[in-house]
């Protein structure tokens, strides 16, 4: 079942529901230890996951610095996650960007919280382009 206030892009229908998104403020980017275990791609399902704990995971750079949180999941005909909607910046400059699977990684947190890793910088993802749902 999908909580109150998920919002899933479905893309087998093309459809988008919007979220509240959390602010991120420049305090809150800070360098995070991540000793999450790696789920892989193939577990990454509507179904596999908790997707209500997913949203408004933190999202960690390059660098493990947080600079964001999932705003959005893409969820493809199959069933399968495929990407998200990332709100970054700061306070007063946040924005939301796309990011697929494959610039990410999701990982399991002992006390079962979700954690994305992006393989890019917080300037590498500032440069993409608005995500316009």
């Amino acid at each position: 079942m999908i909580g109150k206030g998920i919002a899933l892009a479905l893309a087998a229908t093309g459809g988008v529901a919007a979220a509240a998104i959390p602010a991120v403020t420049p305090a809150a980017m800070t360098e995070q230890s991540v000793d999450g275990t790696v789920i892989p791609a193939s577990a990454l399902t509507f179904t596999g996951v908790n997707v209500d704990a997913l949203i408004a995971a933190p999202v960690l750079d390059a660098a493990q610095r947080q600079v964001g949180s999932v705003a959005e999941l893409f969820i493809d005909g199959n069933g399968a996650i495929s990407g998200a909607v990332v709100s970054v910046g700061g306070l007063f400059s946040q924005r939301e960007v796309a990011l697929e699977m494959a610039d990410m990684q999701v990982m399991s947190m002992p006390d079962g919280a979700f954690v994305v890793q992006a393989s890019m910088t917080a300037e590498g993802l500032d440069a993409l382009p608005v995500f316009e749902s």
